[in-house]
């Protein structure tokens, strides 16, 4: 039995297993790959639930490689009206055995860095509250959803590039260019993780009914059901993160952003 399948030019285990399978950070991986709108790939499957989560958010996550959860891949598509549209973004996850009380480390990879102030384009370190206020609820999918929304709306207030700070205060225009050129050339089509999806077979959603002697596939949420779960989710993270830059006169605000740039040093 073969215990990795490929997914693109992803090799993806299906089977996971470490030296603990009973650790809690394991079983905290486990629960979250097998939430119904998870988002992620798992065991070499999507769920239907998963499949139409990741479709309508623009978000994915890809076990990479190693059976026992430490390395994953997330792609991020490009929100709408700001110079990463039509883009894909491709993030490396490092979880440590001390997860979910450990910050992952997260970074942009080489193949897919976009020109932004919040991330190095050097070595796609990323300073964003999500990561820098870890909290031990926060998902792999909360992770992914506070990269996209920080794609929208950058930090301008706390640069982890201070080239590209300059720039935008300097000449907008020319950030603005630069920035949809990087999408264009170095980012991943912006079909990608359609393609990605496309590659992986879809796995039941059973639930059991009666004595639990019978079951019936998961009904799959449509897409109004789907947007309201991601306008919940976005309204909490966007409370969280206060990543917008529509109040950069505003000392509350501002105070709150420079924590970011205390906890994550330029790099």
């Amino acid at each position: 039995m073969d215990l990795h399948t490929f997914v693109g030019n992803i090799v993806t285990p299906v089977e996971y297993s470490c030296k603990n399978n009973k650790s809690p950070h394991f079983k905290r991986l486990l629960n979250e790959l097998s939430a119904p709108s998870s988002c992620s790939i798992n065991k070499g499957q999507l769920s239907p639930s998963a499949r139409l989560e990741a479709d309508h958010l623009g978000i994915l996550v890809v076990p990479d490689l190693l059976p026992n959860l430490s390395t994953f891949l997330g792609y991020i598509r490009g929100p709408p009206d700001c110079p990463y549209e039509h883009a894909v973004f491709e993030v490396a996850i490092h979880i440590s055995p001390d997860y979910p009380y450990k910050t992952p480390d997260v970074k942009f990879t080489a193949k897919s860095r976009p020109w932004h102030p919040n991330v190095s384009s050097a070595s796609g370190y990323i300073c964003c509250t999500v990561l820098s206020n870890w909290e031990p609820t926060t998902s792999l999918k909360d992770i992914m959803m506070g990269l996209q929304f920080l794609l929208q709306c950058p930090n301008w207030d706390s640069p982890q590039d201070q080239q590209v700070q300059m720039q935008y205060r300097r000449d907008p225009k020319e950030y603005e260019r630069k920035a949809r050129m990087w999408a264009k050339e170095k980012a991943l089509p912006c079909n990608h993780i359609e393609f990605l999806m496309s590659n992986v077979p879809t796995s039941v959603e059973e639930k059991s009914h009666g004595n639990g002697n019978h079951s019936r596939p998961k009904e799959v949420p449509n897409k109004a059901a789907a947007a309201g779960r991601e306008s919940v989710e976005k309204s909490k993270l966007m409370g969280s993160f206060q990543m917008s830059t529509k109040k950069k006169n505003s000392k509350k605000l501002s105070n709150h952003d420079g924590v970011c740039s205390n906890i994550c040093p330029v790099q």
